[in-house]
C-alpha cells in the first residue's frame, strides 16, 4: 500500500515537473514573439527617422536654391 501511494506521489511529481517546464517553455515562445514584435516596431521606426531625415536635406536644398 504504501508503495502504490509513494509511487502515485512519485507520478504526481514527474508530471507537476512536466507541465511547469511546459508552462516555461510556452512562457519563453511568447516573450521571443513581443521580443520579435518589438524588434520589428524598432526597425519601422527606424525607417521612418531615415525617410524624416531625407526629407529634411531635401527641403534645406529646395530653400539653398530658391
Amino acid at each position: 500500500m504504501l508503495r502504490i501511494i509513494l509511487s502515485d506521489c512519485k507520478d504526481n511529481n514527474k508530471e507537476n515537473r512536466l507541465a511547469l517546464k511546459l508552462k516555461e517553455l510556452k512562457y519563453r515562445e511568447k516573450d521571443l514573439a513581443l521580443k520579435e514584435c518589438e524588434l520589428a516596431l524598432r526597425e519601422c521606426e527606424a525607417k521612418i527617422r531615415v525617410i524624416k531625415l531625407s526629407n529634411c536635406e531635401k527641403e534645406r536644398k529646395l530653400i539653398i536654391r530658391k
